[in-house]
């Protein structure tokens, strides 16, 4: 057991905790496991379980499988007791797992005890797999829907036309939204159960034929689809996926914006530009906002939307500022197809370029800050809240046109069900200036707790939330002593010493002396933003992610570098020399002395004082010249590179090296145990390199992107005492080929072969 305090009285007396703990033993070869001892393994993996840590670099050169079998691990260079073995494995075969005696563990012991495991895989589970939510099929082939499927006999088919009242609300969800509108189509779908055969667990594609599509106003264009079978388990068969299926040779691209759009259609059967197609732009409720028709480039452009009022149904937040949702529909002749328009379509995301998306007032060309006075009041004062107002979009924003009004919603402290009544609702004609302000007494029966203060502002005859602040009701004790703490103000670095002194003093002017204080160093590390450097606008300082991948590693926690009980002088003081820890990924960190001060009555009061810790003697700054913040494959790039100190001063002389990798998406689906599932990963493939050395005005690095995509450019350096300094950012490279950056959109088509194996002269369907 380790015996801790957890926690301390006023009088320094410790309440301990017990945590139970055990140690690793000897190096062991503990057992074998298909997959993780699943019901149903018929292809894999294998799960290996060691006794103690091991790297995946000796898993993979030291055990075997019998028979016979390649594997991989999915790192050589981690250390964990379970290891997962990616092989191909039949089914209902027995294998065995031998590891070489010498094999060592994370602690340099030996293998002991019996190197060999075994295990058996198991037959297929019954199963039909096949790609759900939205899925194009070629018109001008075989028309067909694949799916495959494994032990099983018999195909149960559910195919139900999408009508036109219904288009807009299938095409609004995503590949799981469609379930509630399935009963809609129930009685209307077209049956079938169609007889399969094939060979035990051995998994077999099939092709479900699908009607030809209807041509002519107001016939749909859509149809729902759903595949079982009778020899799925009852779970697998009350909610089969559905496939929302459309029947084209008209492939739709489409960018759409909340003013105008772009829509881009070639054919699906070989790829080239339609002109001449008719494209219609729908909301999410059906109603046409607009026409356009192709050029020869296939490329037509959308403007000047017919505009709706708002369902009276509709949330003000939902509604306000909101990008367009509905779909597009293009129609060629005979031919037709839809693609639905959503501000959840992952295609050409603004985090795809790690840009976040504005959200509900947020899009609204307004902005505004509301605060009170302070942040806690006793039930029965009077609070004073003030909003600032400003028109535009960001970068230029004026103040609001004369007679613009503000509305004030004072919010009651919410319930259990996270609603809140309200104790206010007001509206008053902004200032000349752009501001306006409230007093509001809270009621003397408030109940404690947070409360809420939205400013709404009037748009489009509706009102929107542009901005909004809290506070917090609360009993509490006026404090009847002041703690100071007071931290060196001077640069301070990785490893350096930190001085502070803790001051405490009665409020009528004597110290506290011998009084007991708690005092915590803690650090957190921060972003370039908390940098102020002068003269290094534009430049990036620090490493820096994408917010949706790395950055979620990378968030910073708040570590306890240093903390203890001690005891003020007898002038009330209390000196401090303590040691800063080093900083996270070459980024700056907040150091911050806490203290907290005990008085005899059992009163605290609590004080703290922070300062900037650097990650070394100096930072790398990097800054992508040029105007737009896309680069373009086959143009040369430039970066300034320099070295600068907190102060501002450059440091020349400073040997810098700089790598530019590029990242793209690989994705394939792959097949196990009978189902079908998407598997993806980033590969990153280092395209430039360059050397520098910093100079008193920064220095170029120039390189070529030769491809569209994602690319990290990285510098790296050491200070004169061997700290690293590193700094990184990204941009997008636009290009002529298709760059392999998500498959998440399913309204493609499939090319799912006959076989997994041929033969030369076979032929393949």
């Amino acid at each position: 057991h380790l015996v801790l305090p957890a926690s301390f009285d006023e009088r320094g007396r410790a309440d301990l905790t017990r945590w139970e703990f055990t140690t690793y033993g000897a190096f062991r070869l503990v057992r074998a496991a298909c997959s993780w001892d699943a019901e149903f393994c018929p292809g894999g993996p294998v799960t290996l379980y060691f006794s103690t840590p091991v790297r995946g670099g000796e898993v993979q050169r030291k055990v075997a499988l019998r028979p016979a079998v390649p594997f991989t691990v999915s790192d050589t260079v981690e250390a964990r007791p379970e290891w997962v073995l990616e092989a191909p494995l039949r089914p209902r075969t027995g294998y065995v797992a031998v590891a070489d005696p010498s094999l060592t563990d994370v602690f340099g012991q030996r293998l002991g005890g019996n190197p060999v495991a075994t295990l058996k895989t198991t037959g297929h589970a019954p199963a039909v797999s096949y790609a759900s939510g939205h899925t194009v099929v070629e018109r001008k082939g075989a028309r067909t829907f694949g799916l495959t499927f494994v032990n099983v006999d018999t195909l149960e088919v559910r195919i139900a036309p999408v009508p036109d009242t219904l288009e807009a609300a299938f095409l609004a969800r995503g590949e799981w939204g469609g379930r509630e509108l399935w009963p809609a189509l129930f009685s209307r779908a077209e049956r079938s159960r169609v007889p399969v055969r094939g060979e035990r667990d051995r998994v077999r594609v099939y092709g479900v034929k699908l009607p030809a599509p209807a041509a002519g106003p107001g016939r749909p264009t859509l149809m729902a689809v759903q595949v079982t079978s009778p020899g799925l388990d009852s779970a697998s068969r009350v909610e089969p996926p559905i496939a929302l299926v459309q029947v084209t040779d008209l492939g739709v691209h489409a960018r759409v914006g909340s003013e105008e759009g772009v829509v881009w259609v070639t054919g699906a059967s070989d790829g080239r530009p339609r002109a001449g197609a008719a494209v219609t732009l729908h909301d999410d409720r059906g109603r046409i906002l607009t026409r356009a028709t192709t050029d020869s480039s296939g490329l037509a452009r959308l403007r000047r939307y017919r505009a709706f009022p708002p369902p009276a149904d509709e949330e003000a937040e939902e509604r306000g500022g909101s990008s367009l949702q509905g779909y597009v529909a293009v129609v060629l002749g005979g031919d037709r197809a839809v693609l639905g328009i959503s501000d959840y379509d992952p295609d050409l995301s603004p985090w795809r370029f790690n840009v976040s998306q504005a959200w509900g007032g947020a899009r609204l060309p307004a902005a505004a800050a509301v605060f009170t006075e302070r942040g806690i009041y006793r039930p029965g004062e009077p609070l004073y809240v003030k909003a600032i107002v400003r028109a535009g979009p960001l970068g230029a924003l004026v103040r609001p046109a004369a007679g613009d009004s503000l509305r004030w919603i004072f919010l009651d402290r919410a319930d259990g069900n996270g609603e809140a009544g309200t104790l206010r609702d007001t509206v008053v004609a902004l200032s000349p200036f752009g501001t306006a302000d409230q007093r509001f007494r809270v009621p003397a029966d408030a109940a404690l707790g947070e409360y809420r203060i939205e400013a709404q502002l009037r748009r489009g005859g509706r009102w929107i939330e542009l901005a909004s602040t809290g506070y917090r009701v609360a009993e509490y004790r006026p404090p009847e002593f002041l703690v100071d703490v007071a931290a060196d103000t001077g640069a301070r670095y990785a490893g350096d010493w930190l001085g502070a002194v803790v001051e405490a003093r009665y409020l009528f002017g004597a110290p506290m002396g011998r009084a007991a204080v708690r005092w915590t160093l803690r650090q957190q590390s921060v972003g370039s933003g908390e940098i102020d450097i002068p003269g290094t606008e534009g430049f990036h300082l620090t490493e820096e992610g994408w917010w949706y991948e790395e950055q979620a590693e990378q968030r910073p926690g708040v570590r306890v570098a240093a903390n203890g009980l001690d005891t003020l002088d007898g002038a009330g003081r209390l000196a401090l020399r303590l040691r800063l820890a080093e900083t996270e990924r070459g980024r700056p960190s907040l150091a911050t002395v806490e203290a907290t001060v005990t008085d005899v009555n059992r009163q605290t009061v609590s004080a703290s004082s922070s300062v900037l810790v650097h990650p070394a003697a100096f930072y790398l700054g990097a800054r992508a010249e040029g105007q737009s913040y896309f680069w373009t494959a086959g143009t040369p790039e430039t970066v300034s590179v320099m070295a600068v100190r907190p102060d501002g001063a450059r440091v020349p002389g400073i040997e810098v090296e700089g790598t530019v990798v590029r990242r793209e998406w690989h994705q394939v689906r792959r097949e196990r145990a009978g189902y079908g599932e998407l598997v993806g990963e980033w590969v990153s493939d280092t395209v430039a390199r360059c050397a520098v050395s910093t100079a008193a005005d920064p220095v170029p690095c120039r390189f070529t992107p030769s491809a569209g995509g994602t690319y990290t450019v990285r510098f790296t350096a050491r200070d004169p005492v061997g700290r690293e300094v590193a700094t990184s950012f990204h941009r997008w490279a636009i290009g002529k080929d298709w760059v392999p950056w998500n498959d998440e959109n399913q309204f493609k088509m499939d090319v799912v072969p006959d076989r997994t194996r041929y033969s030369v002269g076979d032929t393949a369907t």
